[in-house]
């Protein structure tokens, strides 16, 4: 009886060294893919960075538009709606052109650009645009999320319960804004894939 028992236990013990192997394969295969994943999330990383500096380096060396010429890319119907209250500002040296526009009696959309040229610029680009472009956060009342206007990279905020959005991205030159009061996020998204600035 005690030669079975003796056979019975070494071909579990060879079992059981074989599961660890496969067990110590299987770790090693994790490890790997891990590896693996981390490094092409920190070469787009990179990519992104470096990206970012060269257009932070042509906004620098381009000459900001004048307040006519910034004034002028206000379409002057959107959305069906003539613009109203159509006005230029500085915002830390930077300027910005905004108009409103009435969609309904209860809705409207308010439209700024800003011009990133020149070192003013690049610090509206840097302020509000790259420090805020992948945010992404929900609560019960509101939300934030990147998205993607005509090909750019942008974000989308919302307040659940008043159904007043905003969509922020960058193209070109311009750090266009669409602000929707009691608009949604789809009639302001599909505004925004409309809006071409020249």
């Amino acid at each position: 009886m005690k030669p079975y028992l003796a056979i019975i236990l070494s071909i579990a013990v060879s079992f059981g060294s074989c599961d660890t192997s496969k067990s110590s394969d299987k770790s090693i295969k994790i490890n790997e893919d891990s590896l693996a994943k981390d490094n092409a999330e920190a070469e787009k990383i990179k990519a992104a960075a470096e990206a970012s500096e060269k257009t932070r380096d042509r906004l620098a060396k381009l000459l900001p538009l004048s307040e006519t010429e910034l004034k002028a890319l206000l379409p002057e119907t959107f959305m069906e709606s003539t613009h109203t209250d159509a006005e230029v500002s500085s915002s830390s040296g930077a300027l910005s052109a905004t108009a409103k526009y009435q969609i309904s009696d209860s809705s409207a959309v308010i439209l700024t650009i800003f011009d990133c040229a020149g070192p003013e610029g690049v610090g509206i680009y840097n302020m509000q645009y790259l420090s805020m472009v992948n945010a992404e956060e929900e609560t019960d009342e509101e939300y934030t999320k990147p998205v993607t206007v005509n090909g750019n990279k942008g974000m989308e905020h919302c307040d659940k319960t008043t159904n007043d959005c905003s969509i922020t991205w960058f193209s070109n030159r311009f750090l266009i804004t669409l602000e929707g009061e009691n608009t949604g996020a789809a009639k302001l998204k599909q505004a925004a894939t409309g809006l071409r600035l020249k």
